[in-house]
């Protein structure tokens, strides 16, 4: 009798040991499973820092590099890739042709009466100072080839506006001189000059 139930004891002791192992065992499968799991999220929040890395990195030399710079106003459509390598190839070609590179200026590339004959210049603010700038203002003035003063006026370039600009940087900006500081209509506007006496503060 005293056997029997010994045999019995051992019997439960090793069912017991059977079900420690199996859960073990068990443990073991879902802690790989989870581990792997684990792993995979890691890896992909991995690859997602580093693609987001990627683009901001891409994003950080583009500005970097390129001579192009908006301002904070400016509109999704007007910094394409298309309009700023088109504002790229449009300042290469002013410095080919003798553009200043020193201090602030002004320098437009078309011009235009509107209906109302105020007169319209498209061209950009360029800060070769070495600083970076903002609050620009002063006078501005436009001439034909021969000297012969178009129109001219004080213009203001405030920060709220016009943000900053970083030293090397043009930015694409439109000049409407009011009709009152016209002082001649001219058909042809193809060939013309803008001078410019600026004042700034710098960072």
């Amino acid at each position: 009798m005293a056997k029997k139930q010994k045999n019995q004891e051992i019997d439960v002791v090793l069912n017991e040991l059977e079900q420690l192992n199996r859960q073990s065992a068990d443990y073991a499968k879902g802690s790989k499973k989870k581990g792997e799991k684990k792993t995979v999220i890691i890896l992909c929040i991995a690859l997602v820092v580093v693609l987001l890395g990627g683009i901001i990195a891409g994003v950080i030399v583009s500005e970097t590099q390129s001579p192009v710079s908006y301002g904070p106003n400016a509109l999704a459509s007007e910094k394409t890739e298309e309009r700023t390598a088109e504002h790229e190839r449009r300042l290469k070609s002013i410095d080919e042709n003798g553009g200043i590179r020193e201090g602030v200026n002004f320098v437009g590339y078309h011009a235009r009466f509107n209906e109302d004959g105020d007169l319209v210049v498209d061209g950009y603010m360029r800060n070769f100072t070495g600083h970076e700038i903002y609050d620009i203002d002063g006078n501005i003035t436009v001439k034909t080839q021969e000297d012969d003063n178009i129109g001219g006026a004080y213009f203001e370039f405030p920060k709220e506006e016009f943000g900053t600009l970083k030293n090397g940087k043009s930015r694409p900006w439109r000049l409407i001189f009011d009709n009152d500081y016209v002082n001649i209509e001219i058909v042809d506007l193809s060939s013309f000059k803008v001078l410019t006496e600026l004042y700034f503060k710098q960072k």
